[in-house]
């Protein structure tokens, strides 16, 4: 089959390998630049603005699949695994690696807490802002070093550990007394 293609126009030639009624597309396979390769490729009928022609194949066509070079897959796989390491970070649960923009968004959504008020749930806000924090139940945790019980005032603050870091709780309480002010 020769095709004439509406955008970008361009002539296509190959024999018909399969068609698609439900995804309205035909692919079409042509020999390949060296011996044993194919081309295929696929088009949707609608963008087919004409079949030149339509003759029969000169020789016989193999309905079997074309080989696939698994070195060559592999290849782009580890090619395509390589760029997303180096634009990727580990993932908190240790499952693999995140990219950037999923982490961000599970950071954001890690920071809500649906079962406080939206006053409370402001206060946090402007905490994480400044310091690492994080929610433990209703309790506000801040550097993994201070926790901020109800109703999260300055007072409401206290180390979580005994050998914790005094200047991290003083940090917090005079952020809490700037947001209250």
């Amino acid at each position: 089959m020769r095709a004439l293609t509406r955008v970008p126009a361009q002539v296509v030639e190959g024999y018909i390998f399969a068609w698609d009624k439900g995804l309205e597309c035909v692919v079409l396979s042509s020999a390949g630049s060296q011996q044993g390769d194919s081309n295929v490729r696929m088009l949707r009928i609608s963008h087919v603005a004409e079949v030149v022609s339509a003759t029969p194949p000169a020789t016989p066509v193999d309905p079997a699949l074309p080989q696939i070079d698994i070195k060559r897959v592999e290849a782009r796989e580890a090619k395509a695994l390589a760029v997303r390491v180096r634009h990727s970070t580990p993932s908190p649960t240790g499952a693999g690696l995140t990219l950037p923009c999923v982490q961000r968004a599970e950071d954001a959504a890690a920071s809500i807490n649906e079962a406080v008020s939206d006053a409370t749930q402001a206060l946090f806000d402007k905490i994480h802002k400044t310091m690492p924090s994080r929610w433990t139940g209703d309790l506000i945790e801040v550097m993994q070093e201070v926790i901020i019980r109800a109703p999260y005032g300055e007072a409401d603050c206290a180390l979580k550990s005994a050998d914790g870091n005094a200047n991290v709780l003083d940090r917090v309480k005079h952020i809490l007394s700037q947001i209250s002010n």
